[in-house]
């Protein structure tokens, strides 16, 4: 498994084989969002330096996604193709 710990310690961001990217309290580990849509595997994941609320993950396609923690809708707003596999 893949993790990113926010910088304030708050969240951890976590990749799975179910090609979803979980976001969790960092204290209670409950999962607070579910962001999936990759067609592989997540094989990469980093939070923004300073914008506690953007995402990133990568996954084995070539995918890189952008995700906004506070839209709800849990689509990426920012999706790049590197290469397809």
């Amino acid at each position: 498994m893949i993790v990113s710990v926010l910088l304030d310690g708050t969240k951890v961001a976590s990749c799975h084989g179910d090609h979803n990217v979980y976001v969790s309290d960092i204290t209670s580990m409950k999962v607070e969002q579910t962001l999936g849509g990759h067609p592989r595997t997540p094989w990469c994941v980093v939070f923004h330096p300073t914008q506690n609320d953007v995402l990133a993950s990568g996954c084995l396609a070539g995918h890189v996604r952008v995700w906004d923690l506070n839209v709800r809708t849990r689509v990426p707003f920012l999706m790049i193709l590197l290469h397809d596999v």
